[in-house]
């Protein structure tokens, strides 16, 4: 038998590139993901079938039970769809020449002769290697090639595109590329409506905070409270209170994550953090702002839904709690979620963040509600911006030490970004078919 013959580079590079479009097809109308989906259910029933096959029932019974479980498993076998087409998600785009990488930006309304568009592409691009040289790559050394990082005209920006193709140097495909898919994410990222409003949201939280939560003088100290302006409601104490937006780095690590990440789905863009000095204090603070309509200042019905872990409650155990401090501490333990805090997420290890703040664990347990903030744009529309508050106590930090176990969730966070922007481009492809190529062979 006739050993198969071995692609050369540039044969695997203009055979992948020819494929580009069609892999496109398959992504826009999710054939690929039904394929993965038959797969893995094929792969389950027969399991499952010979799993029964070792037992005494009879026929019949064995293809009930079959038809059952398969009824049972079937929620889990459920692929994502592959409704995300990005460069973030594609091994190339197939764009071997000029002309294919100027219909490309056509598509988004760029055109790269107008020099205010290009401006624009030439902010991205290099924004994108910076973020690629700074949080993907592991050593200085392995630093973004300048010819393909200096993006002084258009020729530069097709040069990028073509290396990401593999038409160019071979070597530089996985940094091409991988700034290719960062430059999505911020490209969507600039893109955004929300982007615009989101000054306006920060003002009006802002605004609220110094209205209801007030400074009020004990002795020699000032403590902060939240007052409802009722008359015979007592003040509740508040240890602190933090207005939380996330960077740019933290937003485009997060749209690089996952696959179908888009900035409207993201809930904690910006939201305010509350740390009360107890759970039974949390939980009035929640009971107080949302749900008691004479001190609410956020709506409860745009609480979003299925998005919060703690709206399992019933009426008589809310009641009964917010006069005991022993049940609201268990209730509080009961829908606490572990929430980890990720700014320092991407920041440098020379981090000099107050580390005398009794509260400054990276760890803690507490209530997350998103919901849709409504308020007015500068144009005097009536809109609404998601954003997601967080509540909490100064007790909820873990008693054990769990630096490391953040750590690792940070690690784990940025592994999965730089897989994304680091596999599944042609070179690593190439690998993986010549690797496979000389085993079949051998």
């Amino acid at each position: 038998m006739a050993q198969k013959e071995i692609l050369s580079p540039r044969e695997f590079v203009d055979e992948k590139n020819q494929q580009a479009p069609f892999a496109a097809l398959s992504k826009t109308i999710g054939v690929d993901s039904t394929i993965r989906s038959q797969g893995i259910r094929s792969t389950v029933s027969t399991g499952v079938s010979d799993v029964l096959e070792g037992t005494e029932l009879s026929d019949d019974d064995k293809m009930t039970l079959h038809e059952l479980l398969m009824v049972e498993i079937a929620p889990f076998l459920k692929t994502q769809k592959a409704n995300s087409l990005s460069m973030i998600d594609l091994v190339t785009l197939g764009l071997v020449d000029n002309e294919s990488v100027k219909a490309f930006f056509r598509c988004r309304g760029i055109d790269l002769t107008d020099e205010r568009h290009f401006a624009y592409v030439k902010t991205v691009l290099s924004e994108a290697v910076s973020f690629y040289n700074s949080h993907i790559i592991k050593s200085k050394k392995h630093r973004v090639n300048p010819e393909i990082s200096k993006f002084r005209t258009p020729e530069d920006v097709y040069r990028l595109f073509k290396t990401a193709s593999g038409v160019e140097k071979f070597v530089s495909v996985p940094a091409a590329c991988g700034i290719l898919r960062i430059a999505a994410a911020i490209d969507h990222m600039e893109r955004d409506p929300q982007a615009n409003v989101l000054p306006i949201v920060k003002a009006h939280l802002e605004k609220l905070v110094s209205t209801y939560f007030k400074k009020e003088q004990s002795g020699k100290r000032k403590n902060l409270v939240f007052r409802s302006g009722v008359i015979g409601d007592i003040d509740i104490p508040i240890y602190r209170i933090e207005l939380r937006q996330k960077d740019r780095p933290r937003v485009i690590a997060k749209l690089l994550r996952k696959p179908e990440q888009r900035t409207e789905q993201m809930l904690d863009r910006v939201g305010l953090r509350f740390t009360t000095k107890s759970a039974l204090n949390t939980l009035k603070l929640v009971y107080h702002i949302f749900c008691r309509s004479q001190s609410a200042i956020f709506p409860v019905d745009k609480v979003m839904i299925g998005h919060s872990k703690n709206l399992l409650l019933d009426e008589d155990t809310i009641r009964a709690v917010l006069n005991d401090n022993r049940r609201a501490k268990r209730l509080f333990s009961s829908i606490a979620v572990d929430t980890f805090d990720d700014d320092n997420f991407l920041m440098d290890d020379d981090d000099d963040s107050d580390n005398d703040n009794p509260f400054s664990s990276s760890k803690y347990r507490g209530i997350n509600v998103p919901f849709m903030l409504p308020l007015l744009d500068e144009d005097g529309y009536f809109i609404e911006f998601p954003i997601e508050l967080q509540f909490t106590d100064i007790y909820s930090k873990k008693e054990t030490d769990i630096h490391a176990p953040h750590c690792t969730y940070v690690e784990d966070q940025m592994k999965a970004v730089r897989r994304r922007v680091g596999k599944n481009n042609l070179r690593t492809e190439y690998e993986s078919y010549l690797s496979k190529a000389r085993g079949h062979s051998s």
